[in-house]
């Protein structure tokens, strides 16, 4: 082994180390609610209850996206995908259902490098199901 050997692998443990900095600096994690809108603390909530909520919010994408959809004929333009109005909003609604979902595991002691590993996870059992472009 030469001396350049170490320096190389170095350099280049510290560009991945700088990468991975730079990708999870672009994952911004949801914040777990700590009370719901009824002042309820969410350690008292009961599973019926986070169902509830998460219901609730899912329902309130499926209705956004109802709402905004315009169909391929009053659009001729759209034909590959629904033309959706204000993407950004339903974009926000996702979020709202995520943030329930995140704050429900954080309540199950389910914490964010969990849900990260489990991500991971889920994400390497799709491709390798060639489910990814």
């Amino acid at each position: 082994m030469n001396e350049k050997q170490p320096e190389e692998i170095m350099r280049q443990v510290l560009a991945l180390e700088k990468e991975l900095k730079q990708i999870k600096s672009r994952t911004e994690r949801p914040i777990p609610v700590v009370r719901d809108r009824q002042g309820r603390l969410a350690k008292d909530l009961t599973l019926k209850e986070w169902f509830a909520k998460i219901d609730e919010e899912v329902n309130e994408v499926k209705e956004e996206v109802i709402k905004q959809y315009v169909t391929m004929t009053e659009y001729p333009g759209h034909t590959e995908i629904p033309y959706i109005v204000d993407r950004q909003f339903i974009a926000e609604e996702i979020c709202d259902t995520i943030k329930v979902l995140y704050s429900m595991a954080n309540q199950m002691g389910i914490d964010g490098d969990n849900l990260d590993n489990a991500m991971h996870k889920c994400n390497e059992k799709t491709r390798r199901r060639g489910c990814h472009e």
